[in-house]
């Protein structure tokens, strides 16, 4: 597999760059509109394996301090 290397225009005058930033807007809810409930899905998901991830940890040897609290 051979990697492809792009160039980003990376300077526009104003209205180049409100251009893109329009688009951008359309793509964004045009996709939560399409994939937006399977996102959410997946970013629970992803949250419940972070979870479950602490959950197996949780008796880190460097975070079993007592702490007073007055």
């Amino acid at each position: 597999m051979t990697m492809k290397l792009t160039q980003l225009r990376t300077y526009w005058d104003a209205d180049d760059a409100y251009t893109i930033i329009a688009f951008l807007d359309q793509l964004r809810e045009v996709l939560w509109t399409v994939y937006g409930e399977e996102i959410i899905e997946r970013q629970h998901a992803l949250h419940k394996e972070d979870d479950d991830h602490d959950d197996q940890h949780g008796d880190d040897p460097f975070f079993d301090d007592e702490l007073d609290f007055f």
